[in-house]
């Protein structure tokens, strides 16, 4: 009889241990995925560049607009910024009923600006010059590559995106 419960109490813990390490290396695998994650993503934001896309449109004052259905990106690259974001909101000056085609631009960013913000947050501010307005871009990058970007404008209210970063795609001809 004693070597049944000794055997059975062997068992017992042998199964708990088991399950115990299976656990452990789950945990450890989930975590260093996360760690390749943020180091892709740091990597990404060193670099200068990348592309913002976004999936969600927040106008001042307004509801959230989805982006599902639009191509809503910005590629940053250290020597260009190119824009092509739908833009809902009111415009002040300089662009006329129902003309508008959102905020399309593309120029050299000036005094760019990258800082390291809490909890392992990295944030972009630059000002790029359009042919017919200028605009201010602050872009907050979390560790695990989602993003919040707002465009202060001259002539329209401020809009917000939400989006991911991911690398540019390299066009080969």
């Amino acid at each position: 009889m004693k070597t049944k419960i000794f055997t059975f109490l062997f068992l017992v813990f042998i199964g708990v241990f088991t399950v115990f390490a299976q656990e452990t290396s789950k945990k450890d695998a989930k975590e260093k995925k996360k760690t390749e994650k943020e180091n892709q993503v740091k990597a990404l934001v060193n670099s200068g560049s990348f592309v913002f896309i976004a999936d969600r449109a927040m106008p001042q004052g307004g509801r959230t607009v989805d982006l599902i259905s639009y191509q809503a990106y910005v590629k940053f690259q250290q020597d260009l910024i190119e824009s092509s974001l739908p833009y809902f909101g009111r415009a002040y000056r300089g662009v006329g009923y129902g003309g508008d085609s959102g905020l399309e631009f593309e120029g050299k960013p000036e005094n760019y600006n990258l800082e390291d913000g809490k909890k392992n947050v990295k944030i972009i501010n630059t000002r790029v010059k359009g042919d017919h307005d200028s605009f201010n871009l602050n872009l907050t990058i979390t560790p695990s590559g989602y993003a919040t970007l707002t465009v202060l404008s001259n002539n329209r209210n401020s809009i917000t995106y939400t989006g991911v970063i991911k690398a540019l795609e390299k066009v080969t001809e």
